[in-house]
């Protein structure tokens, strides 16, 4: 009984500090996590923002880029004309993506679609989604797939749109990961957290153990010698009579008894498992404290 009723008190106590570790680890995790997506998402919708800017100069410079291809073409028979530089700035990312725009006259209605290099989108498609860009009133922003922002000019306005598609469906496998990477990370140190409990713990239960032993046999051990001196007090107040130094060495000697009743009281209620609901009872006068 006395087993099984530490064996809870210290399994319990290292159910708490599993339950700790974990908890500050998973806090932790999460907010790492979240400062990371934040942080990179900010990031990468700064750098997507900044590669529209340049598009919307290019097109302020040249115009409708694909009429700008088409004419280019036209003069040259048919060969591709030669790219214009864009700034430094991410030059190479600039180059790799796909860029659409909508150009609305002063009445808002539609007049030039850049359909880009791909086929993906129809230019009703578009234009649908650029005339609801332009209906919510805000600057830019993300629109499905897309990274938008529209810039308005004295004759018309400029619905322009970056697919993001790739990068996105990236920072999603690459958070998608992290996540994974994370859940065995915690089983790992579940696992770690688990043995740190028991190390910790184990001073603590032989501690507990030493102390409940010696409590143990000092009350066997005092228990002897008080017994022998009640019963030669007793003896000798037969030969020599009552006298004031007997009742007090008799008196004494029976406190004593007493506070050793109470310690082998106290150390077989501590090896008792205590019933449900009373855990921390304990019977009057049988405390460490009264015991001591």
């Amino acid at each position: 009984m006395d087993k099984k009723r530490q064996g809870s008190v210290f399994q319990r106590s290292r159910r708490q500090i599993v339950t700790v570790i974990m908890a500050v680890f998973l806090l932790l995790f999460a907010i790492t996590l979240a400062a990371i997506y934040v942080i990179s998402y900010q990031e990468l919708y700064q750098e997507n923002q900044d590669m529209l800017e340049m598009y919307v100069e290019q097109y302020h410079e040249n115009g409708n880029p694909s009429e700008t291809q088409r004419s280019e073409e036209s003069r040259q028979g048919g060969s591709p004309p030669a790219q214009d530089e864009p700034p430094d700035h991410d030059s190479t990312r600039y180059l790799l993506s796909s860029f659409y725009s909508v150009a609305f006259d002063g009445a808002g209605e539609p007049y030039s679609t850049d359909m880009g290099d791909g086929t993906l989108y129809t230019e009703a498609q578009l234009s649908e989604a650029a005339e609801y860009l332009l209906g919510t009133g805000r600057s830019q922003g993300t629109y499905g797939n897309f990274v938008y922002c529209v810039d308005t000019e004295e004759d018309y306005t400029l619905v322009v749109l970056m697919d993001n598609t790739l990068v996105s469906d990236s920072f999603t496998t690459l958070f998608r990961n992290a996540l994974l990477l994370g859940a065995v990370m915690v089983a790992v140190l579940l696992l770690c957290a688990i043995a740190l409990a028991r190390w910790i713990i184990r001073p603590l239960e032989e501690s507990d153990r030493r102390q409940r032993q010696f409590l143990s046999d000092a009350g066997h051990e005092l228990k002897t010698p008080v017994a022998v001196v009640e019963a030669n007090a007793e003896l000798l107040e037969r030969e020599i009579g009552e006298n004031q130094w007997l009742r007090n060495i008799r008196s004494e000697s029976g406190r004593m008894a007493g506070l050793v009743s109470e310690l082998l009281t106290l150390v077989r209620t501590e090896r008792e498992a205590p019933p449900d609901g009373a855990a921390g009872f304990q019977p009057p006068g049988t405390g460490r404290g009264a015991a001591l």
